[in-house]
């Protein structure tokens, strides 16, 4: 990234392109503030290594953990690809291990890493399942993901009663089995309760 392009690109959208004085005290650094944002905050990507633990012998008997695994509340926030505009909310990642278990931070850091780029809210979706999936290799994984779209609600369809949108995405058990896929929106609906 080079951070003196997009601030000179922003004093031109901002001066000549929106007709601003940029010698305006609380303009006087904005050009300068918009491309430390974007370097250092909105496209700031960190690469993840899923840590992975063996599953077998979690329980003192060596038994395997064979149920769901939910992570809750995982911030989200973005840019889409589309405006510019930010949309952000909480997703809900839950998978039933196999040979694996990951440590707990890890799907949070999957979202973040592909969250840090213009992006399509199932998009991101889509690449934190395939990331996980080929890695850990579970027997099933299930999201399920909500966000605010400013461009839904500053533009557009002037839409500014937190209205957004919801995907979910499933793989393996999840999507094979209706019992399963009942018992994870269970859970999301519990730790929602909680959250309140």
């Amino acid at each position: 990234m080079n951070k003196r392009i997009i601030e000179e690109g922003f004093k031109e959208i901002l001066s000549n392109g929106l007709g601003l004085d940029l010698t305006n005290p609380g303009l006087l650094e904005t050009p300068e503030r918009i491309a430390r944002m974007f370097c250092e905050e909105l496209f700031n990507s960190e690469d993840v290594k899923l840590t992975t633990f063996d599953n077998e012998g979690v329980f003192e008997n060596k038994e395997e953990f064979d149920e769901i695994i939910l992570f809750d509340a995982i911030p989200v926030s973005s840019m889409c690809e589309h405006h510019v505009l930010p949309f952000s909310g909480l997703a809900y990642f839950m998978y039933i291990p196999d040979k694996l278990i990951v440590g707990a931070s890890k799907p949070a850091r999957l979202f973040k890493k592909y969250s840090t780029r213009l992006q399509l809210q199932e998009r991101i979706g889509k690449q934190v399942l395939k990331e996980f999936t080929d890695v850990v290799k579970p027997l099933g994984v299930m999201i399920v993901y909500h966000s605010v779209h400013a461009c839904m609600s500053c533009r557009g369809i002037k839409q500014t009663t937190g209205g957004g949108m919801t995907i979910s995405l499933t793989w393996g058990v999840f999507r094979d089995d209706s019992a399963a896929r009942i018992e994870g929106l269970a859970l999301v609906q519990i730790a929602q309760k909680e959250r309140r």
